[in-house]
């Protein structure tokens, strides 16, 4: 079961990222087939499968923020995108110059 601040979540966006029988993150359905969930929880595979109404959900890859720093977990973001779907293409947008983020565009197609 997922968990937002310590308790059980009954938010519907709010999932599992599990191991095994293991929660080891949560993240939060950000499009059908995609989850935005932390960096340091979407390193190399394999990766956590996604557990959405009780229904395991494999990934098929993860996006981690470009400017993620494993040391101090500055921009500590990841999407994982679900099997069915590949990543044709990336890019970084600096929208905001005063700060020190990039947004990404990430273009999902169907496999």
């Amino acid at each position: 079961m997922p968990v937002t601040g310590g308790e059980p979540s009954a938010d519907p966006a709010v999932v599992a990222l599990v191991q095994g029988d293991t929660v080891a993150c949560t993240g939060t359905v950000i499009a059908p087939r995609a989850v935005l969930t932390a960096g340091h929880c979407a390193g190399d595979a394999p990766w956590p499968e996604v557990v959405i109404d009780g229904a395991r959900v494999a990934v098929a890859g993860a996006i981690v923020h470009p400017g993620f720093d494993p040391a101090t977990l500055a921009r500590d973001l990841a999407t994982l995108v679900a099997r069915g779907y590949v990543l044709r293409s990336l890019a970084g947008f600096d929208l905001f110059p005063q700060t020190p983020h990039v947004e990404a565009l990430a273009v999902l197609e169907r496999d």
